[in-house]
């Protein structure tokens, strides 16, 4: 195995959703789609996220498509359960280079 994924603390890059919704179809529902829209704040971050701590306010009851682990993967992304982790890290590092710039500590 090359890596295992495991999530930043107090990183929450993953919580800025953008200010232009992106494509959701991803999201399996119409009701998904639209508690996404309703999460996304006036400056693109998720109303739950709290910018002081870098922590998410509903982590214990937070959405399903805000959840990480292989079977959500596979049930969102049609990424198999075996190609997690990989999957995982690379899309933690784009959205971290994405969000905080290429040299950021997270």
């Amino acid at each position: 195995r090359i890596g295992r994924w495991g999530c930043v603390k107090q990183c929450g890059a993953c919580c800025y959703l953008g200010e232009d919704h992106p494509d959701l179809e991803f999201l399996q529902d119409e009701d998904m789609r639209m508690q996404y829209k309703a999460m996304v704040g006036p400056d693109g971050w998720c109303v739950h996220f709290d910018k002081m701590t870098k922590m998410c306010r509903v982590f214990e009851s937070r959405p399903y498509f805000c959840r990480t682990d292989a079977e959500i993967f596979s049930d969102l992304y049609n990424i198999p359960v075996e190609e997690f982790e990989m999957a995982a890290i690379q899309s933690c590092v784009d959205t971290i280079s994405d969000v905080y710039g290429e040299r950021s500590p997270e």
